[in-house]
């Protein structure tokens, strides 16, 4: 579900935090995990503003084998 609210720039926009510097390298410089702006790798889709996140998440729907 979260990638499809981040796949609608608008959604990303308002309920992702876009973390774009920095790693996740401790000890040896690996050339790998930087993070850049949108997905990537060291961040994900970034931090989640939660409070918005319950805004946009849309409502469930009927279960299945449910009477």
């Amino acid at each position: 579900m979260l990638y499809q609210l981040a796949s609608k720039r608008s959604t990303y926009d308002s309920v992702f935090y876009d973390i774009t510097s920095g790693t996740n390298q401790l000890y040896i410089e690996a050339g790998c995990c930087v993070a850049t702006p949108g997905y990537d790798m060291t961040t994900g889709l970034g931090a989640v503003y939660f409070d918005r996140l319950i805004e946009v998440i849309p409502p469930p729907g009927p279960r299945a084998g449910r009477r």
